[in-house]
């Protein structure tokens, strides 16, 4: 397991020799050999030790080890220092830009469901911001795969909307095809770790407007056709609507949640067998839990 790494390795050699046994890795990589030399016995493969006292092992001072390690890291600062530039170079400030951009596109997920004119607003500062920084090459344009069919959806509508009776008023009903920008938008921005960010703003959002329904329902008595639940919004078919969108988003991130500690507890799990030596069977499955298995094949 050191070997894959670049880590300083001292290896003690009793019946075998460093020649044959040592690590596989680079040259330039430090590793240090401990053993007994001039031993006429070594290598040995066998079962039981000849001359009886397993020399080999129990000659090995604890001095020679002390001096290897000392080497070793030595050694390691020696082609540390070398590979080191002269100047190291400060960490990049962050992009004021980008922030702005993601904190206006969280913004919009949580005013989305109280109020669409300001969610409006925060859209035009997300998109500005999405738009300077691909004018000035700090990112480039991505998306995901779905996005392309969207796209030719978008162009198709313009097009027959540009061949209608009436293009101009035909034309100004396409506004809302703007709305699918939101997904290289959000592809570019919510990056990483700021897409659980997000997705905790739209649930908490959603959660307090659901408790505005419950109250109206509840407690206004808004439980018939002519008084129907409309949350914080001008109309119960919208409200409704966004609550169906955010159950969704809260199933995808509990599965995202639940996939990774899966990963986490399998990962575990392996290790713990491995510790204690325990080999798999070439005939068993990959894990020993049904959940564990039914959770990694995901």
């Amino acid at each position: 397991m050191a070997s894959t790494s670049a880590v300083p390795i001292v290896g003690l050699y009793g019946p075998t020799l460093p020649a044959r046994s040592a690590p596989w890795r680079g040259a330039g990589l430090v590793a240090e050999a401990v053993e007994v030399p001039n031993l006429p016995c070594r290598p040995c493969d066998q079962r039981v030790c000849a001359p009886g006292d397993f020399r080999c092992l129990t000659w090995v001072q604890p001095e020679q080890v002390i001096d290897a390690a000392e080497r070793a890291l030595a050694r390691a600062r020696l082609v540390r220092c070398l590979r080191m530039p002269d100047t190291v170079a400060a960490p990049a400030p962050p992009d004021r830009v980008e922030q702005v951009g993601f904190v206006a596109l969280c913004g919009v997920a949580a005013l989305l469901q109280f109020s669409i004119a300001a969610a409006q607003i925060l859209l035009a500062v997300t998109l500005v911001c999405w738009v300077t920084m691909l004018a000035s090459g700090r990112i480039r344009f991505g998306a995901p795969r779905f996005f392309w069919p969207l796209l030719a959806y978008a162009a198709a509508t313009i097009l027959s909307a540009s061949l209608s009776p009436d293009p101009r008023t035909s034309l100004i009903d396409c506004k809302q095809l703007s709305l699918f920008l939101l997904v290289p938008i959000v592809y570019s921005l919510a990056t990483g770790s700021r897409r659980m960010t997000m997705m905790s703003v739209i649930v908490t959002s959603a959660a307090i407007s659901a408790a505005f329904g419950i109250f109206e329902y509840g407690i206004l008595n808004f439980d018939n056709l002519h008084r129907r639940i409309q949350g914080t919004l001008g109309h119960y078919m919208t409200y409704s609507g966004l609550l169906m969108l955010v159950i969704g988003v809260a199933k995808i991130a509990r599965c995202a949640v639940r996939q990774k500690r899966a990963y986490v507890g399998c990962a575990r799990h392996t290790g713990a067998r491995r510790r204690r030596g325990a080999q798999p069977s070439p005939a068993a499955p990959r894990w020993a839990c049904a959940r564990r298995r039914r959770c990694c094949s995901r």
